[in-house]
Order: C-alpha cells, then sequence, then structure tokens
C-alpha cells in the first residue's frame, strides 16, 4: 500500500513550503495566464417551483443573535446574526409566522447584537456589533434614530422602568445612559474624556448585562471578566458596591462572566447568571474539552448586598443565560442540552425541557408567564411553561442549518440531515414525511456539537446511511455510521469510530469510506469500513502518524468501480483504491496564476478548494474558490475551464448526475450577505442556462434528481424547495 502525505501542519513552516515546491514542480496544475474566464450573460430562463418541504415556521434565515418577547406578548423580534446592515424579524407568537422584517439600508455597518422593546410596546431598540444603536418607531414603521457610540461593541441594551431612558453596554465597559427625547446625548454628571459616561470606572470588563432598579434610582451590570456585579445610583453615576460571591474563591475560577441580569418586578431580588470555566478533570466527565463551561444563577438582595441563594448545581454545563418571569416567581436557565423552569423560592426545578439542538442566547418570558422561548440556532423554540410542550413545532419542522441531502435511485424520495440532529426521509412527489430519526444528540453536556454530515441512499434504494458526530464521553469514539432500512427508518447497524466529516458508500453497497478528522487543518484521515460487518479494511494515513491529510471537500466513488475520488481544501485531488487505499491518481487542482502564486510579502500563496463536486463518472470536478467557479479534467489533471461567478467568497457547487449542468448558490458569510438567487450553468460553454429566485431564502445545500430534471435546494431556514430545471 502507498500513501503521499500531502499537508504536515505538525512539521516546520519550512518543511510546508519545500513540500509544496515539490509537489508544484512534479505535477501538471494547469495554472494558466491566458485562461480567461468566461463571463456569462444572465439568463432569462428561471426554474419552475414545483414543491416545498418542511416549514419556516418560528424560523429565520440565519442564526439568531438576540430576541424579545413584545409587551403584549403577541411578537417575538428576532435579530438576525452576520449581515452587514440591521435585519431584525418580528414572528406572530399565535402562528409563528413572520409579520414583518425591519431593515435598515443605510451604509453598512453591521448585525444587530442585542435587541429590546419599550415598556409601551411604541419602540424597538438595538444594539450593533460596530458601536452603533438604532431605534425603530414600530407604529409608524420607520427608524427614529442610529448613531455609532465612541465605544465598542454594544452587547446589551436595555429600558428603564419608570423613565424614558435606555442604557447600552459596550464591550470597552461603557455604560451610555440616554433618553427618548434626545437619544443623541448621554445624560449623567460624571465625565470621562469629552463625553458623560456612566458609570465612572467599572474596570477593565466589558458589559454584558445591564438591570434597572424597579424605582430606576439603581443601575445594574455585570462584569465580563471579573465575575461580578457592579451598582451605580443613576442620579450622579457613582458606584455604591459591588456583589460578589463569598465563596467563589479557591475553587480554580476562570473565564468568570456574567451573562443575564433582571431584577424581579417587585424589586425584592436581583438575578445574576453567568459562567465560569474549570478544567474537565474537576468534573465527571472523561472525555471531551479541556475546559468545561458551567452555568451559575444567584440571587441578590439589591439593597443590602446580600446573596440570597444560589439556583445552580456543581455540574450544570452550559453558558450561564438564565431570564425571570415578570411576577418574579420563576426563573429560566438554559443549559447545555436543555433548559431549566425553578421555582425562584424553593430553588426546585418544575420542568425541565430537552433543547433539541444547539441554543445561542438567553431564554425569555411572555408577559404573562406561561411561554419561555429560547433561540436553538436559526429557530425560536417556545415551549409552555406548564407543560414543557412544544409548540408550533413538529417532525416536518427541521430545526438549523441544512447539512446534506441526497435523492433515491427512483427519484421518488429524499433524505435530508439538518442541524437539529435528525434524518428525515420524504416523499418527493407529494413533500410529507415518510419518517424520522434522530442520528445522536447534537449538544452534549460539555457543549460540544454534534449531528449528521452526509446522508445517502444505497444504489440499490433499500437502506439509508446517515454519517455523522455525536457525544461519546465513555470511550472518546464521537464519530457514528448509522444504517436504516429505506422504508420505515429501520436500524440495521451502527458503527462508532473517531471523529467523521464526510462519507460516500461503495456502488456495490458493502463499504463506506469515512473522512474523519478532529476538525483541524491537516488531520483528515480516510477510513473504508465494511457496512456488514464493521471491519476495518484500510486507515491512510494510519493512525499512529503524526501527519494526516488537508480536510476532505467532496468524494466520489466511480460507476461499478473501486476507485473513489477525493479533493481535499489545499487543492489535492487523489484517486484511491477503496479496498486498499492505496493512490491511483493525483494532481494539484491550482487555479492561481503565476502571479499569484506568492503573497505580495513573498511568501508562497496555497491553493485553495473550499467548495467542490466530482461529476457521477468522476472525469470532471467543479470547485470554487473566490470570485470563480471551475471545471477540472480530473484524469489529465488540468483546468478545462473557469467561470466568473458574481460572489465573491465562494460558492457552493453542485453537478448534474450527466455532468453536463452546474448549480451554484452564494455563501453566506459575516457582513457578506450578497444575494440569494441559484444559477445555474452549461459544464461545456461555462453559459449561464438558468436562474432559480428562492424568495428570500439561502440554499445551503443544492442536490439534483437522478434523471437531472429537478433540483432540491435546502435552505438555512430548514425547508427546502424542489425545482424543475429541465433544460
Amino acid at each position: 500500500m502507498r500513501c503521499v502525505v500531502l499537508s504536515a501542519r505538525s512539521v516546520s513552516q519550512w518543511v510546508h513550503v519545500i513540500l509544496w515546491m515539490l509537489l508544484l514542480s512534479s505535477v501538471s496544475v494547469g495554472a494558466d495566464e491566458e485562461l480567461r474566464a468566461i463571463e456569462p450573460v444572465e439568463s432569462d430562463r428561471r426554474g419552475t417551483r414545483l414543491l416545498d418541504i418542511g416549514t419556516d415556521e418560528f424560523r429565520v434565515r440565519g442564526h439568531i443573535s438576540d430576541m424579545a418577547f413584545s409587551p403584549d406578548g403577541q411578537l417575538i423580534a428576532a435579530a438576525l446574526m452576520n449581515t452587514n446592515t440591521p435585519r431584525i424579524h418580528l414572528l406572530d407568537v399565535a402562528t409563528g409566522k413572520q409579520v414583518r422584517l425591519i431593515m435598515v439600508e443605510e451604509e453598512p455597518q453591521g448585525w444587530v447584537n442585542c435587541i429590546a422593546f419599550s415598556a409601551d410596546g411604541t419602540r424597538l431598540l438595538w444594539g450593533e456589533v460596530d458601536g452603533s444603536i438604532g431605534m425603530w418607531d414600530l407604529a409608524g414603521d420607520r427608524l427614529l434614530f442610529r448613531e455609532k457610540l465612541p465605544s465598542g461593541m454594544v452587547n446589551i441594551v436595555a429600558f428603564a422602568n419608570q423613565h424614558d431612558w435606555f442604557a447600552c453596554g459596550t464591550s470597552d465597559k461603557g455604560v451610555h445612559l440616554r433618553e427618548f427625547a434626545n437619544p443623541a446625548e448621554d445624560i449623567g454628571s460624571v465625565q470621562v474624556g469629552e463625553k458623560p459616561h456612566l458609570p465612572a470606572d467599572i474596570g477593565r470588563n466589558a458589559i454584558h448585562s445591564l438591570a434597572f432598579s424597579a424605582d430606576d434610582r439603581l443601575l445594574f451590570t455585570g462584569e465580563s471578566n471579573a465575575g461580578g456585579v457592579s451598582v451605580f445610583h443613576t442620579d450622579d453615576g457613582k458606584l455604591v458596591r459591588r456583589l460578589i460571591d463569598p465563596d467563589a474563591g479557591g475553587r480554580g475560577l476562570a473565564n468568570h462572566r456574567i451573562r443575564s441580569l433582571a431584577m424581579s418586578h417587585d424589586g425584592n431580588f436581583l438575578m445574576a447568571a453567568g459562567r465560569r470555566t474549570v478544567k474537565r478533570e474537576a468534573t465527571s466527565l472523561k472525555y471531551g474539552p479541556t475546559n468545561v463551561s458551567l452555568s451559575e444563577v444567584r440571587l441578590w438582595d439589591p439593597e443590602t448586598g446580600e446573596k440570597i441563594r444560589d439556583l445552580h448545581g456543581p455540574e450544570d454545563y452550559g453558558k450561564g443565560y438564565a431570564a425571570i418571569s415578570s411576577d418574579g416567581k420563576q426563573i429560566a436557565i438554559g443549559d447545555y442540552s436543555r433548559l431549566r423552569i425553578i421555582d425562584a423560592v424553593s430553588g426546585e426545578a418544575s420542568q425541565t425541557i430537552k433543547l433539541p439542538g444547539w441554543w445561542s442566547g438567553e431564554p425569555a418570558f411572555s408577559p404573562d408567564g406561561k411561554l419561555v422561548a429560547i433561540t436553538i440556532g436559526n429557530a425560536v423554540a417556545l415551549f409552555d411553561v406548564q407543560t414543557g410542550e412544544r409548540l408550533h413545532h413538529n417532525p416536518q419542522s427541521p430545526v438549523g442549518l441544512p447539512r446534506a441531502a441526497a435523492w433515491s435511485p427512483t427519484g421518488d424520495r429524499i433524505v435530508t440531515a439538518h442541524q437539529d440532529g435528525q434524518i428525515r426521509v420524504w416523499d418527493s412527489q407529494t413533500g410529507k414525511l415518510v419518517w424520522h430519526r434522530e442520528l445522536a444528540p447534537v449538544i452534549s453536556r460539555n457543549g460540544w456539537m454534534a449531528g449528521p454530515c452526509f446522508v445517502s441512499f444505497t444504489s440499490n434504494g433499500r437502506s439509508v446511511v446517515a454519517v455523522g458526530r455525536r457525544d461519546d464521553p465513555v470511550e472518546d469514539l464521537n464519530g457514528v455510521v448509522l444504517v436504516c432500512n429505506a422504508s420505515g427508518g429501520t436500524v440495521s447497524s451502527t458503527l462508532h469510530l473517531r471523529e467523521v466529516r464526510h462519507a460516500k458508500i461503495s456502488p456495490d453497497n458493502e463499504r463506506v469510506v469515512v473522512a474523519t478528522s478532529q476538525g483541524r487543518g491537516g488531520h483528515t484521515r480516510f477510513t473504508a469500513i465494511q457496512l456488514a460487518t464493521g471491519d476495518v479494511l484500510f486507515s491512510i494515513p494510519p493512525v499512529y502518524e503524526r501527519v494526516a491529510f488537508d480536510s476532505c471537500e467532496a468524494m466520489q466513488f466511480r460507476p461499478a468501480s473501486r476507485t473513489l475520488d477525493v479533493a481535499l481544501s489545499g487543492g489535492e485531488v487523489i484517486s484511491l483504491d477503496s479496498l486498499t487505499g492505496e493512490e491511483q491518481h493525483r494532481f494539484i487542482a491550482d487555479w492561481r496564476t503565476k502571479g499569484q502564486m506568492f503573497t505580495p510579502s513573498g511568501r508562497p500563496r496555497e491553493p485553495s478548494l473550499r467548495e467542490g463536486a466530482f461529476s457521477a463518472d468522476g472525469q470532471t470536478l467543479v470547485s470554487s474558490s473566490e470570485d470563480h467557479v471551475y471545471i477540472w479534467d480530473v484524469e489529465a489533471g488540468t483546468l478545462r475551464l473557469k467561470i466568473h461567478h458574481p460572489h465573491a467568497k465562494r460558492c457552493k457547487v453542485c453537478l448534474s448526475p450527466d455532468g453536463k449542468t452546474i448549480a451554484t448558490s452564494d455563501g453566506q458569510y459575516a457582513a457578506n450577505y450578497h444575494e440569494d438567487t441559484i444559477r445555474l450553468y452549461d459544464v461545456e460553454t461555462g453559459n449561464e442556462v438558468m436562474q432559480i429566485d428562492p424568495a428570500g431564502n439561502r440554499a445551503g445545500v443544492l442536490a439534483f434528481s437522478p434523471d437531472g430534471t429537478k433540483l432540491l435546494t435546502g435552505y438555512y431556514r430548514g425547508s427546502a424547495t424542489i425545482w424543475d430545471v429541465s433544460r
């Protein structure tokens, strides 16, 4: 068996550079100054929408940075992360539908990081990542005010209880207090520099949480690193006291920060929630990250500064987000994998609700205390406090981003995998859910993410194979391969191995080859597994080797063949014997011209292949880097065609089974929202042949039907659409 190690991250940088120079000198790479990019003309043909799969209820098109109930409890505002201008979705609590999208089309500055409703529900206040604050008139549907503060990112905004004030906490320890009537000016008697700030000195800690006392006489600020709460007079900005747990010392605290502050409605106690980080050895976890985050929730007397009680246990794993009901009787704590409803007096849990996915913010009670909401990726999960039942949710409502999708060989079924850890099989004619099952819980006690990365039908259509990640604190075998009966989802076998990032099933359905990785560059190994027995046929490089391949971006078996083609992020394209692991062919998919091979400082610039797809016969590879799509001849190892694409940050790519059509979708990146249009190109000419408009959805997954006449587009919201793309 012969294995070529292509990228060694554990060796010195100079060895790495020399290796790349040797590779570039030994292969024909197709880097050609004369090969000019095709500039395709936009096509006037449009794909026809055939069928929608799933729903978008209580879902937005990307991760939610913050959310809040309106004072009347009828709406939830959800701010969208990773946009270049503010975008806030208003969702109807009764139906789960979006009723309004608030957008600011001024000069791009950044996305909304935090939001709050005014007490009368007429204004929506937000803070942005670049330090701007904005206020929206909900009745008039217009922007009232937007200004950049003389400080860092705005982490928290809060309205006062009795006065027309609002406060903003920033990442450079600033707290700004302002009035509705004149939001452009800070108020307060303490001067710091040229602008009045409140308070004067909070040490070197960013402010992530704020709370006013019931009468607005006091302002409480949570510290990001010191783990304490500072109390200030709002009339003069003077520090009254700091609230620090007397029992917190001597326990190896690290990264201690306050995440949530809330005052009970009667003003009798202040809730302070946060997290501390401890070494894994200090917990009962055997495997996982070196440092583990624990939630800590405490109640304080706001007048005396005395601690009333703790509401956390020794191993409540989480980030330390919490909320208090308006009557002060219940507290919701969002831990990893669960949402707990705690009685504020007894400290006992009345509900423990399993969270089916990653959550990213603090929970929120409805004004009447009957509902509690928490964000899970791109969804707002809404629960009945008394029963723990999740509202507006059923198995047809996927949670989180799509991970993978595939058609059955006959085209009558579709299997999808989502970030909620679920595998779903759908009828492609009706859009009805046939069956679903969980691959693995997607969030562990230590906060590690899990979930599927690959799903596919076997070539005979009898089985579904799902591959992904689970959390295994016992044997540290986090990779999982699940084989199910295609008709009903009954599990026929389960295999466990190390981390899995990609996979492919052999044409004879006898084995699966998985790309295992710890999530770092230069750490990928290819392992072939016999599906019937679970036996490992080979692993390259062997597990005892310290070096390995770059991350895998595409895999494809050739029809009726043992040959497996793989494309790696560093540009390496390798053909392997899937029974032995022996390398058969290799080339570098190097899109660079001679002028692009070195950085301005003279350092070698490596090629990159971040999105890739092989044709069914393995003869063609399509890749995307920066603002071009590249078409490669795999056998010759040369670049056949490059197409200029309007998205500058690379795009998703998918090849039709006959290898004649490419489908592309823009990636969705921070501060680079771009457009939702899906484009189809002819492989031979590079001309655009069709466009698809998904109407406000961004496709993260593309999959052609077996006959190439239909295209499945899986959206970041969780739903999907089947389009007629016949040419």
